[in-house]
């Protein structure tokens, strides 16, 4: 299928990103090394998504030692307080940039105004805050995000030959500027569909704060609402869908015949190995925390960021940014991701239900 060769294509920009970085990172450790400062980093939560206490953190943490950059990075754990006391404590310290995933753009704008009067720059990572004064962005296209989810979507739902499909969209918060950029691409691809009679909105619900404690009443109220199955799901990410179709077991109500996710998660690839879920979209993290540590060492040593490759409207000013190209992963796909190194085959097959042998993944 399409997807390894995508996922080769991802490997060789990895691979690629990866020897310019070592370059770089050689060249420029040395001033970022003299500068008596740090990177201090804020993830979110572990909650909305495994990634913040996984696949991001040991990213950062592995770029960043490769080029010889001190950080101190924290996870505020869901609380916006917290957020925002690491924030002072690490400006207090020393930092000379903040790099923040944030969790709500209140906190984070207040978190960025308070660096920005002390002249420290603050790099939006993955979540853009929504009319707030970052220096830079560093993401993956939440657009093109969208659009892979309702085109996957759509391809899933012809195979099986559905007709008139009642579509049901659990996407991210509407605080997250970057999941207002995948609804966008969402609607892109589906609007026409839902004007024209050949699909049906069931209802479009931004989850709050991505937490997926927050899916399985909104589910219920809308499985409750009405007797029609719900036979297509697009969901903001692993999570939210894992949780959505939980609770529609727990129902005992006909699973969405076709769910799209974001984050290839490993509980998220387990899914697709079960068939509960049909594709989920792969942002290389590794390729994320390359990206930020480059521009991070670039700010330390006081030159411009030579990677800036976009710009990006937060509503207030426009950031410039580096957009990544994200990635469909479905079943088929999954045997590139272990290849790659994204993640194994024993973490994967650890999420399946005991009846099903890990050989599944083969």
């Amino acid at each position: 299928m399409k997807i390894n060769t995508k996922i080769v294509a991802a490997f060789m920009l990895l691979t690629l990103m990866a020897g310019s970085f070592y370059l770089f990172s050689s060249t420029h450790a040395t001033k970022a090394a003299i500068n008596q400062g740090f990177v201090g980093i804020i993830l979110p939560d572990t909650s909305s998504s495994t990634r913040w206490k996984d696949s991001d953190r040991q990213a950062l943490l592995t770029a960043f030692s490769l080029a010889g950059i001190r950080i101190k990075i924290e996870n505020a754990a869901g609380n916006q307080t917290t957020f925002k006391t690491i924030a002072d404590r690490l400006l207090t310290e020393g930092a000379k940039v903040l790099v923040i995933a944030n969790l709500d753009s209140n906190s984070a704008k207040q978190v960025e105004d308070k660096a920005k009067t002390q002249g420290v720059p603050v790099i939006d990572y993955d979540r853009l805050t929504s009319n707030g004064s970052s220096s830079y962005f560093v993401t993956f296209d939440g657009e093109k995000i969208g659009n892979l989810q309702a085109q996957a979507l759509n391809e899933c739902l012809a195979a099986k030959k559905v007709v008139q499909p009642n579509i049901l969209l659990l996407l991210g918060p509407d605080s997250d500027g970057n999941a207002t950029n995948v609804t966008r691409g969402n609607f892109s691809v589906l609007t026409k569909k839902f004007q024209s009679g050949a699909a049906v909105l069931a209802e479009n619900i931004a989850i709050p704060d991505w937490n997926p404690i927050e899916v399985a009443p909104i589910v219920r109220r809308v499985l409750l609402s009405s007797s029609v199955p719900i036979e297509g799901l697009i969901a903001g990410n692993d999570g939210i869908a894992l949780a959505a179709i939980a609770e529609i077991k727990r129902m005992g109500r006909p699973v969405p015949k076709c769910v799209t996710s974001q984050d290839a998660t490993d509980a998220g690839l387990a899914a697709l190995l079960t068939n509960d879920i049909y594709m989920t979209v792969f942002k290389d993290s590794r390729l994320e925390a390359q990206a930020t540590a480059l521009l991070a060492s670039s700010l330390l040593s006081g030159e411009n960021p030579n990677n800036i490759n976009g710009v990006t409207n937060n509503g207030t000013i426009k950031i410039p940014s580096i957009i990544l190209r994200p990635e469909s992963v479905t079943r088929s796909g999954i045997r590139a991701l272990f290849d790659l190194g994204f993640t194994t085959q024993g973490r994967v097959c650890a999420y399946l239900p005991t009846p099903i042998k890990c050989s599944i993944a083969n």
